[in-house]
């Protein structure tokens, strides 16, 4: 999991530290500014990318290979 200082913008990334944010001392200060604490950091949510099925615009339907004449 990510965590970022609102302070900076310093990203602490639980992978490449190799410990677990909750496992840092309270006395933690980001390494970035020096000045955000631990309670400074707030939680990375993770980006899920949906791509919503786009839908036919409007008017304009499918083509069934039909063609209707209208005399």
């Amino acid at each position: 999991m990510q965590y970022i200082c609102q302070i900076c913008g310093y990203i602490y990334d639980e992978d490449k530290e190799g410990k677990k944010f909750e496992d840092l001392a309270e006395e933690f200060k980001c390494p970035e500014c020096k000045v955000g604490r631990k309670s400074d950091f707030k939680l990375v949510e993770p980006i899920t990318e949906e791509v919503p099925e786009s839908p036919e615009a409007p008017g304009e339907e499918m083509n069934s290979g039909e063609d209707e004449d209208k005399d």
